[in-house]
């Protein structure tokens, strides 16, 4: 029998974010923390989650299996109840709910309790406490009057869980033994609300806490940390107030100590904006090395593999981001998204960023050029960016330089996909803004020479030798593009604003026209100088001066969910003139104690890294991106003033 469906969030119910939770919440120990996969201070939504949607009552029976791991630091703390988020129905409900604890999943209850719930958190306690002794995994669950309707409240984003961990019944459908014919309900988009109450006191339970994940761009700068999203969990009994980081890159070691603004409750887990050191090219190992100012003896390790790029490196190269988006026309979002959202978000920062749009679904989309058995290529970066996690891709979306952005507000709340949804412009400034601090160690120019219909493309830079990690080789990837393509076919929503606006008519840019090297790119066989050349034919019906050429040097497709672009170039197709970054721009302009002075016939202009422009004398010790301007045309590149 079918006892449940899933609802996900939709746009009329997420009006109700500020719905103010019933809590039925006793009064706790002085030490008490939550255990489980989910968020304790989440807002529970009446109308989202697991339903009843069977044409009868039942009596819905749930169970979550927490991995031994999770107890690994309250070992001798007492496990005394159960806190749920339950939901509502089509009226508001408050049945009984009986909690429990079991060591296997068919098993006798090790303790339970009884008590009524209501729409919000619920703290249902057990009648005696059960001892946590270790090594074991736990199921917590409960039973509960499920009426025709009634929702039993789940959170919808940013979770991960292990597999078979969410299990679902009902009394009603039990075997010919009694046995509840339980069903896998472990979904990352729908996790039960349910979390271990945990009591302990002692100095042994306090003071405890693991990094969890890091999430940062490969590459980094060598002379000072890099951003980076750092994943606390508060393991101990009190509040984390403080913290020490530290990583090690062979016989290289560095540390560095965290002040919280907000400290982080027992239990909780949360990202906290921080840095960490690079130290070299390859693994690093992570970890929290002091937690409240007391050393940790057995920490949690985390490895990342870092690029390090040294300043007097990054100091010959400007780098230029690459920004994918995805959108098509048949996706009806695409041309309001596209107008009011992203672009006036990127705008600002065009002049410093390629730009390319990948189409699903429609005329303009590339696919079987490069993989027979993939329908659609460029759904297939998406999927890949997610790490074959189908459920983590939404179109229209975004990526900025196939990497995490330490800067980016969405990387917060998706660990599997580099690709996010459109953020509104206000926001988008620190996406772009991290995106031209990372540092590069490449270059990539381009010329263009159109004869007819015929048209030969020569790629050319350089590969800075001793930075890559060792064995790994760059990719160069080559789109030929055109802007401005009016189409007729472009899907809009039932709007009378919208269809008045675009009138059946929408104007495409950064539309791909060929795709000259392989899906994710040609392999660059060493470092040191490279060059690349092709020839292909133009079609007559391609307006050649809304065209260029878009060239990115990118990792291996092989690493899928993190294929960093290390740098990029557009060429106009009917300009032969050579764009790119300029590895000497440095002759445009010296650097003369706190001055930076123009060569003849240049012009400079200085910014900080914030993206504010400041006077060229007197500046203050620190790093600038000085833009120079001369008869070769326009470079960029940081500097750093003592």
């Amino acid at each position: 029998m079918k006892i449940f469906t899933k609802l996900s969030l939709s746009g009329t119910i997420s009006m109700l974010a500020v719905a103010i939770a019933a809590f039925c919440t006793p009064a706790g120990a002085d030490a008490q923390m939550y255990v489980g996969y989910v968020n304790p201070q989440e807002t529970v939504y009446p109308y989202t989650g697991f339903t009843n949607s069977s044409d009868q009552d039942l009596t819905l029976v749930f169970a979550i299996r927490m991995e031994a791991s999770k107890f690994n630091n309250i070992t001798g703390a007492s496990l005394t109840g159960l806190r749920v988020g339950w939901s509502m129905g089509n009226e508001e409900m408050f049945p009984e709910m009986e909690v429990f604890v079991r060591e296997e999943l068919d098993g006798k209850n090790l303790a339970s309790g009884k008590d009524q719930v209501c729409f919000g958190w619920n703290d249902v306690m057990f009648d005696t406490p059960y001892a946590i002794s270790g090594g074991k995994d736990l199921y917590l669950g409960a039973k509960v009057e499920w009426k025709k309707g009634a929702w039993l409240g789940t959170g919808i984003f940013g979770y991960t869980l292990p597999e078979k961990t969410q299990f679902m019944g009902n009394l009603e459908d039990a075997g010919e033994d009694g046995k509840i014919q339980w069903i896998d309900a472990t979904d990352d988009n729908m996790v039960i609300m349910a979390l271990g109450i945990v009591e302990a006191s002692g100095s042994e339970y306090n003071d405890l806490a693991t990094l969890t994940d890091v999430r940062m761009n490969d590459v980094q700068p060598l002379e000072y940390p890099g951003d980076a999203y750092l994943v606390i969990k508060n393991d101990g009994m009190n509040e984390l107030q403080s913290f020490e980081i530290s990583s090690q890159f062979g016989d290289k070691k560095w540390s560095f100590p965290v002040q919280l603004n907000s400290p982080i409750a027992p239990g909780d887990q949360k990202d906290v904006t921080g840095g960490i050191q690079a130290l070299g090219t390859g693994i690093h190992k992570m970890w929290l090395s002091k937690v409240n100012g007391k050393e940790v003896e057995k920490p949690s390790i985390v490895e990342h593999e870092l690029i390090g790029v040294p300043e007097e490196v990054a100091g010959q190269y400007t780098r230029r981001p690459l920004v994918e988006r995805w959108v098509g026309e048949s996706e009806y979002r695409t041309p309001v998204y596209t107008d009011d959202i992203f672009m006036p978000g990127i705008e600002p920062y065009r002049d410093r960023l390629s730009l390319v749009a990948h189409h699903f679904s429609d005329q303009f989309m590339i696919y079987h050029e490069f993989d027979k058995d993939v329908d659609n290529e460029d759904i297939k970066f998406l999927v890949d960016f997610a790490n074959g996690e189908k459920s983590k891709v939404s179109v229209p979306s975004f990526a900025t330089d196939r990497s995490y952005l330490p800067r980016n507000p969405l990387a917060r709340n998706n660990t599997y996909s580099v690709a996010y949804n459109f953020i509104y412009p206000d926001y988008a400034s620190p996406i772009y803004e991290s995106a031209l601090d990372v540092p590069t160690f490449a270059s990539v120019n381009t010329s263009v020479n159109v004869d007819g219909d015929n048209c030969r493309i020569e790629v050319s830079g350089k590969v800075e030798s001793g930075i890559m990690p060792e064995g790994e080789s760059l990719y160069l990837t080559v789109y030929v593009l055109e802007d401005g393509i009016v189409s007729t076919s472009q899907e809009f929503p039932d709007d009378p604003e919208v269809t008045e606006r675009y009138k059946g008519v929408y104007t495409h840019n950064d539309v791909i026209r060929l795709q000259l090297t392989e899906m994710y790119g040609e392999k660059i066989e060493s470092e040191g100088e490279y060059t690349k050349k092709y020839t292909c034919e133009l079609d007559p019906e391609w307006n050649l001066d809304n065209m260029r050429v878009l060239a990115f040097v990118n990792r291996s497709g092989e690493r899928h969910g993190h294929m960093q672009v290390i740098n990029s170039a557009e060429t106009p197709v009917k300009s032969n003139s050579v764009e790119g970054i300029a590895d000497n721009a440095r002759k445009s302009f010296a650097v003369e104690g706190c001055d930076i002075v123009a060569a003849p016939g240049f012009s400079v202009e200085v910014y900080t890294l914030d993206g504010a422009r400041v006077a060229a004398k007197g500046l203050q010790p620190g790093i600038y991106v000085v833009k120079s301007a001369g008869a070769d045309g326009v470079a960029a590149m940081k500097v750093t003033v003592k």
